[in-house]
């Protein structure tokens, strides 16, 4: 079933957020101070591991070919700015089984 699913964005130069395959990022909002994305999702799909990396304005790290600009966060009262992407170049092909695969003999 596809449904919208909420991720916390954790306060890291470069990580990974596990979603189901093909997930759709729709935004970036920050949310009671927390910097979040919502993504539409099929629930019953396997999932993968998709890698985002959060720069700063002014900052180096945007180098990598094929970023994915997603949302820009302003923390702290706006004195900290930071931009978030996908980097489709940084996955690896691992695949997670879906929920119901267990139930499979």
């Amino acid at each position: 079933m596809r449904v919208v699913f909420k991720y916390v964005i954790p306060m890291q130069n470069e990580f990974a957020i596990e979603m189901p395959l093909k997930a759709q990022i729709l935004c970036g909002q920050m949310q009671r101070g927390t910097p979040c994305i919502w993504a539409l999702v099929d629930d019953q799909k396997a999932k993968e591991k998709r890698m985002f990396r959060l720069i700063g304005t002014g900052r180096f790290g945007a180098e990598s070919e094929g970023m994915i600009y997603i949302a820009t966060f302003q923390l702290d009262a706006g004195d900290l700015v930071l931009h978030l992407f996908n980097c489709p170049s940084l996955e690896q092909p691992s695949l997670i089984a879906p929920p119901w695969a267990a139930a499979i003999p």
